[in-house]
């Protein structure tokens, strides 16, 4: 069984490249909701390609990780690395096929991006477009952007680890 604490999350079983085919089931987990995604990579795209998302309450977070897992067949689910993660981490293990690695992944600044993302890709109206860009605050919860920037990370640190381990072209 993995660590928790562990940031090795190179699974070797995962295979091959980055493709759009890869499935992948990130969560951020919480105390009273998760943000959940179900994305693919987008080759040479630095967003992901969201399939579906949500924030759901904490208490139903695992059964619906259970029911996305059957219907999306990932190839593993990506779980935020902090305090709340390690309890989660648990729980998807004893809940999951075996054949689905429930990977840690780094949460560090993975809020604050995403509070960012939904400030930008979202557009004001009325008198809201007087208030600056930074001052705002979205009008409902993030964590499921939250959650696809986890994968998204996840994927970049693939696609790093696959160049450095390619061979050299003569």
């Amino acid at each position: 069984m993995t660590d928790p604490r562990s940031h090795d999350d190179v699974a070797p079983d995962l295979g091959g490249e980055l493709d759009a085919g890869l499935i992948v089931i990130a969560v951020d987990p919480g105390r009273s909701k998760c943000g959940v995604a179900v994305v693919s990579p987008r080759p040479g795209h630095p967003r992901a390609l969201v399939h579906w998302r949500s924030v759901e309450p904490t208490l139903r977070v695992v059964e619906r990780v259970a029911e996305l897992t059957e219907t999306w067949q990932p190839r593993a689910v990506l779980v935020g690395d902090g305090t709340q993660g390690r309890s989660g981490l648990r729980g998807l293990r004893f809940r999951l096929p075996e054949a689905v690695p429930v990977l840690p992944v780094p949460e560090e600044n993975t809020s604050r991006r995403a509070r960012e993302r939904v400030v930008q890709d979202s557009l004001p109206r009325g008198i809201a477009r007087l208030v600056p860009r930074g001052m705002r605050v979205p009008n409902q919860p993030w964590d499921d952007v939250v959650a696809i920037l986890l994968a998204e990370d996840w994927f970049a640190r693939q696609a790093v680890s696959e160049t450095e381990t390619a061979p050299d072209c003569p």
